[in-house]
């Protein structure tokens, strides 16, 4: 899987499914060297490769944390995937993915998402 293009330019628009759409910000994709060698299946929700796409972004809005703690691999048995939506001038794409890590700050939430599919 690559990243297209329009979603690493600084005008594309990302917004969350969290009950209804809520805005991402400061948004950075990048791929990352996993501790994996040959593709490990995760928490039996999502195969890992060596090499993977990582999401970091921000919501500014602290009230989504208990709608963040079911949704994320390890605390919860029963998590679920991730739906991020991004806007670009060449389109919109859907991007799913696993919700690994979260830090709460005071008044946002910064999320770590290990991206899974891209639909354009």
């Amino acid at each position: 899987m690559d990243v297209p293009g329009p979603l690493m330019a600084p005008d594309a628009e990302f917004e969350i499914s969290l009950e209804g759409g809520r805005p991402l910000r400061d948004v950075s994709i990048s791929r990352i060297r996993t501790p994996v060698t040959e593709s490990t299946v995760r928490g039996g929700a999502y195969t890992a490769d060596a090499l993977e796409y990582k999401m970091r972004a921000t919501i500014h809005d602290a009230g989504v944390v208990p709608l963040l703690t079911g949704r994320m691999l390890g605390p919860s048995t029963e998590f679920a995937q991730i739906e991020v939506t991004a806007r670009t001038k060449n389109g919109d794409y859907t991007i799913y993915g696993i919700l690994t890590d979260s830090v709460q700050r005071p008044g946002s939430v910064e999320l770590g998402i290990t991206i899974t599919r891209i639909i354009s």
